[in-house]
């Protein structure tokens, strides 16, 4: 081997290194620092995509409550992050300005288009087994 090729081995070894080894090892420390600085009353987002607040913590085990009155045991290296808090404002008169015609809360179902066309040559389905058996 000649002192080229030993060159190329070594920066090749160099960047697997700061592309694929450090940055791992970097989010794995960000994970543990997250696991061990959890704390009753933090809001956080699980892996599976619930967000909840720990009610209680114990070794790997913890309480999450995800609505009012539910709450499910899961493991703590679920967490993935803290939930970022959003405060909102009530909606109102201003609010509704857009859709009048909606309360607040409410959601406005989209529109539905129906081609009067095709709909007439559609037949009517076939009677199901159990339209059969009252028969």
């Amino acid at each position: 081997m000649n002192l080229l090729t030993v060159g190329y081995l070594a920066l090749i070894v160099v960047a697997f290194y700061f592309l694929l080894i450090r940055p791992n090892q970097k989010r794995q420390k960000e994970t543990q620092e997250l696991m061990a600085s959890l704390e009753v009353g933090d809001r956080v987002v699980t892996a599976g995509g619930l967000f909840g607040t720990i009610e209680r913590i114990e070794d790997d085990l913890m309480e999450l409550r995800i609505a009012d009155g539910v709450v499910v045991d899961m493991a703590r290296s679920s967490v993935v992050r803290r939930a970022e808090r959003v405060e909102t404002e009530p909606a109102g008169p201003e609010a509704s300005d857009e859709h009048p015609h909606l309360e607040s809360g409410d959601v406005e179902e989209p529109p539905v288009h129906v081609d009067d066309e095709s709909a007439a040559d559609e037949s009517p389905a076939p009677p199901s087994p159990a339209d059969k058996k009252d028969e």
